[in-house]
């Protein structure tokens, strides 16, 4: 009788039979015989998972898990780590994993905790591997397991199960750049660029020229401004000073100040941006960026 699997089934069959002679015809007196035997089907529905992620550092996979996408710079520490789960109602063994971008397998990774040699139902293993940032890699890992019956040994004609899941490393390069420079007169910043030198005599007007640049590869949300020795922030300049909430790679905005001699002055502007990812969420762990320029006035007096 072919059928097929609908839930566990204990069933029970019966035979019976009446004693006859050569010919086929009942014995009289001779009461039936009969037999009975059980036969069980248990339908199983093995799973398992795997969760890869990733974070910044080393600490033998204390960290895990870490995150889905981590940016760093290039030779930063990283780690990866691997938890795989059996998410069945049936015990697994002899899982396998493996992650081909990598180049590994388990024998390369170290257990945090669990066995991968056998998981009963619900049970994880978690391993990790170190590593540095070498360039942008998203990368996949893939595991495989064996259904097994309570002792371990592997139910015949059930499929091995299967998952992959993946985590993401990109190498970032963080730049940001000032030019600082000044020169003679008011005009509303049109003679931007000027030199890194002016002279005059006091109460000469003169204008400061910045040109803040997004010279890497990763948006900078925010890139802040100050100038200690003028005692201003971005909010005393003039410009598109709103550029500077965030900019993207290869960005550039040119703001100005006007200002008036007072005597000798060589002073340093500082600008310092914030890497984030094209949202603008700020990079975890990536410092900030930072550059400064110096422009000189000379006060004379012929």
């Amino acid at each position: 009788f072919e059928t097929t699997l609908t839930g566990d089934v204990t069933n029970t069959v019966t035979a019976t039979g009446t004693p006859s002679d050569g010919q086929g015809d009942p014995l009289a007196g001779i009461d039936e015989v009969t037999d009975t035997d059980t036969a069980q089907v248990d339908e199983v529905a093995p799973a398992v998972s795997v969760s890869k992620t990733v974070y910044r550092g080393h600490d033998n996979g204390a960290g895990c898990n870490g995150t889905d996408v981590v940016a760093g710079l290039a030779g930063e520490d990283i780690t990866w780590c691997f938890e795989v789960t059996n998410t069945g109602d049936t015990p697994l063994v002899n899982a396998t994993l493996d992650d081909a971008d990598l180049g590994i397998t388990q024998d390369d990774l170290t257990t945090v905790s669990g066995d991968l040699a056998n998981l009963a139902p619900g049970a994880s293993a978690t391993l990790y591997l170190d590593g540095t940032i070498t360039g942008d890699l998203p990368n996949t890992a893939d595991v495989s397991a064996t259904p097994a019956d309570d002792q371990g040994d592997p139910l015949p004609g059930v499929d091995d199960v299967t998952d992959s899941d993946d985590a993401q490393v990109y190498e970032v390069a963080p730049s940001v750049t000032i030019a600082k420079t000044v020169y003679r007169g008011h005009d509303s910043g049109a003679g931007c660029e000027g030199s890194n030198l002016v002279s005059g005599e006091n109460g000469d007007p003169v204008t400061y020229c910045f040109v803040v640049t997004n010279d890497g590869d990763t948006r900078l949300t925010p890139v802040s401004f100050a100038d200690a020795d003028l005692g201003i922030d971005a909010s005393a300049l003039s410009g598109d000073v709103s550029a500077l909430d965030s900019m993207g790679p290869g960005d550039t905005v040119t703001l100005y100040y006007e200002a008036t001699v007072d005597g000798d002055l060589t002073n340093t502007a500082t600008v310092t941006g914030s890497p984030a990812d094209g949202n603008g969420v700020p990079l975890p762990g990536v410092d900030d960026v930072t550059d400064a320029d110096t422009a000189a006035v000379d006060g004379v007096g012929p």
